[in-house]
């Protein structure tokens, strides 16, 4: 074979006092399921069901594998693949088996597939001349017995380090359910951890106010409060709780199962994470006090509803979890938090309301352009900007905030500054920004990019229409016009151009984009088409020479 070369073009509610859901499985199907663990070692967890992501809860657990890749997957139980997909990002190499009890296993991450897989996966990539593929193969072509050998774990996708991202789904909803709920049992004898409680103003414009964190003090599930008591409280207030899981053998941070709020000794609000929706997950940015986790990663937990949050895991709110005192007469507060093994953390502590405490705190309110009501679209204009946020795009009513400053280095047009980055958005809006002074031969690389505390920038994206360049992002920040002119680059990995490649396993290239990133490439040797897979977290794009 001569002359072999790569061509790789790149192309630039309904509102009522109390609120009770509940759903999914019952206690006897779980029991029922006979399933058996995916992998045959022992089992560490370095991520549980419905740990907090950004923007999304964890839909499944993720299981070590001993720090390196190749370690066999297996069959939970009997089945047929129902769906394989590969794709640079998200789980990488996934495989779906569909079980005759309703349920369908989710393997993700994996480094290769069983051989017959393998080989009808390669075959379908060449036939549609894509790494990326979404396969449905006819049910009963690939069927698997329980503990059957079905592939290998990796590092594939959107992972940061060898694992196996493994899923139980219900078959009709698709969606997922709490694998240590279904005899995936993982060793865990440690009761949640209660970091601190919080305490949140909800009167009038308060919430501007930073709420009264109170650092808790405990350990092997009995946790108190230090200081005197009572605690000041609004006349309406709600209260979070920041709080981790750890699982037996591993120092991961993971997530609570369930959260019970008692308001002297009656339930006020209860949280239970066996089951959710893939439509609902984003809904987390709500149900968390969004600032904490942006500013510092912590999961605290509001234990109260905003009107625009649909969570199906939230079971049960009294006056959606909002508390409200007309006395001044001291109330007991308490908690019971549970993992999905049973293992129980408390906390108690009394609280008084004392207005005067928080109007002794309050602050001048803040100005603000425009006031965004939640269930209604909502427009803002001025100066080269427009800015449309549809309906229930926001959790809560919004006092809204403008302003721009300066342009930015590289940019061609003032900064804008779309109210702040701690107020989390639901649904994309649409952001219309006329440059200041761009010129006309740059307009076709031109586009939007929001810009952090540092001044660095990232691609949102951007379409001209009327003279302006529309957008789409899906939180607040800074915002400015900018063009990308550089295009993205590519360098051989292994080799060196004009060598013998023959005697190489795999050719490899290093790929990158300084801006907008890269969308789609094309591989080629001796002008056809081959396979090649690319790894994005690690700028990687490679062909095995035996495909």
């Amino acid at each position: 074979m001569r002359g072999k070369t790569a061509v790789i073009p790149i192309v630039l509610i309904l509102i009522i006092s109390l609120i009770c859901r509940g759903g999914g499985f019952s206690q006897a199907n779980r029991k029922e399921a006979g399933f058996e663990p995916p992998l045959k070692i022992p089992l560490y967890l370095s991520g549980n069901f419905g740990e907090v992501r950004s923007n999304h809860f964890h839909s499944g657990i993720d299981i070590k594998t001993r720090g390196s890749t190749g370690e066999p997957v297996y069959a939970i139980a009997d089945g047929f693949i129902s769906r394989i997909k590969v794709e640079p990002g998200g789980y990488g190499k996934a495989l779906y088996l569909t079980h005759p009890n309703g349920y369908t296993s989710v393997y993700g991450h994996l480094q290769e597939f069983s051989h017959e897989l393998s080989e009808y996966v390669i075959e379908q990539q060449y036939r549609k001349q894509s790494f990326r593929v979404d396969l449905f193969p006819p049910a009963g072509r690939f069927s698997f017995s329980k503990g059957e050998l079905i592939a290998l774990s990796g590092n594939s996708g959107s992972s940061d380090g060898p694992h196996l991202h493994f899923e139980i789904r219900d078959s009709q909803t698709e969606n997922p359910l709490n694998p240590l709920l279904y005899s995936i049992n993982v060793n865990d004898a440690q009761p949640p951890v209660i970091y601190s409680i919080n305490l949140y103003s909800l009167s009038d414009r308060k919430e501007h106010l930073a709420p009264l964190k109170i650092i808790a003090s405990g350990s092997n599930g009995r946790y108190y409060l230090k200081g005197p008591q009572p605690y000041p409280v609004d006349k309406t207030f709600g209260i979070g709780i920041e709080t981790l899981d750890f699982l037996d053998g591993s120092s991961n941070k993971c997530g609570v199962y369930s959260i019970k709020l008692y308001v002297d000794g009656q339930l006020q609000f209860h949280s239970e994470m066996d089951e959710f929706s893939f439509a609902e997950t984003r809904f987390i940015n709500s149900y968390i006090d969004y600032k904490e986790f942006r500013r510092r990663r912590s999961s605290t937990y509001k234990c109260f509803i905003d009107p625009n949050n649909n969570l199906s895991i939230l079971r049960f709110a009294r006056n959606k979890g909002i508390v409200e005192f007309d006395d001044n007469e001291v109330h007991r507060i308490s908690f019971e938090l549970l993992d999905a093994a049973g293992n129980q953390s408390t906390i108690e502590f009394s609280v008084r309301k004392n207005t005067a405490a928080y109007l002794a705190a309050e602050e001048p309110l803040p100005l603000y352009n425009a006031y965004f009501h939640y269930a209604e679209p909502n427009r803002f204009e001025e100066e080269n900007i427009i800015i449309d946020v549809p309906a229930k795009a926001l959790y809560n009513n919004l006092y809204f905030n403008y302003e721009s400053g300066p342009a930015p280095k590289n940019s061609y047009s003032r900064l804008h500054k779309i109210h702040n980055e701690f107020v989390p958005v639901h649904k994309n809006f649409t952001l219309s920004i006329k440059p200041d002074s761009l010129p006309d031969h740059l307009k076709p690389y031109a586009l939007i990019a929001m810009y952090d505390g540092k001044n660095n920038r990232s691609a949102v994206g951007g379409k001209w229409e009327n003279g302006y360049l529309r957008a789409s992002p899906r939180v607040f920040g800074n915002f400015a016009v900018t063009v990308d002119t550089i295009p993205p680059a590519i360098r051989p990995r292994n080799f060196i151009t004009g060598n013998d490649i023959l005697k190489l396993k795999q050719i490899s290239f290093t790929i990158s984009d300084n801006l907008s990133g890269i969308t789609e490439y094309r591989g080629e040797i001796d002008g056809e088409w081959v396979l090649f897979e690319w790894d994005p977290k690690n700028n990687l794009l490679f062909h095995d020479l035996s495909h």
